[in-house]
């Protein structure tokens, strides 16, 4: 990792879905943390900026295109509580508890959950393609959002 030094790293997962296990029985939090700081923190050492994208919520099986076409006059049918479908992200957990200024996380949770409550559906458009990926006419809708987020984290 050392070896190369790129400008810009961008880093996505699916952190909150994900397990990782050192061994030590610490919590998922501090394990991340951990191991976030060890790898990205060399990169941020020579001088590269990385931006990590939180999480996208998850369906929890309802927020599916499943769930639409069978509450296709309903979709709030479709819909879940915030509090359960955006839980904390451990990478963007982990790069706040790192504070170290050349590592940023971009959050366009508020366009998935913009009030308590996370929609399968957000301007007629499809949110989800499945039970875990968002759907590509969605994501496109959000290419501007994500280049000025990218812009203020950046600058920031």
């Amino acid at each position: 990792m050392n070896r190369e030094r790129p400008n810009t790293v961008f880093l996505a997962t699916f952190a909150a879905g994900e397990t990782i296990d050192d061994g030590t029985g610490r919590s998922q939090l501090e394990q991340y943390g951990e191991a976030f700081r060890e790898r990205v923190g060399q990169w941020t050492a020579n001088g590269t900026r990385v931006y990590v994208i939180r999480d996208t919520p998850l369906t929890l099986n309802r927020s599916t295109p499943e769930c639409l076409s069978l509450n296709s006059s309903n979709p709030l049918a479709c819909a879940n509580d915030k509090a359960k479908a955006l839980p904390l992200d451990p990478l963007a957990e982990a790069v706040h508890a790192m504070d170290e200024p050349g590592a940023k996380v971009i959050d366009l949770s508020d366009r998935f959950c913009p009030d308590d409550t996370c929609y399968a559906a957000i301007g007629g458009l499809s949110v989800f393609f499945d039970t875990d990926h968002v759907a590509r006419s969605y994501i496109r809708s959000l290419v501007p959002l994500l280049a000025e987020r990218f812009e203020a984290a950046r600058a920031g």
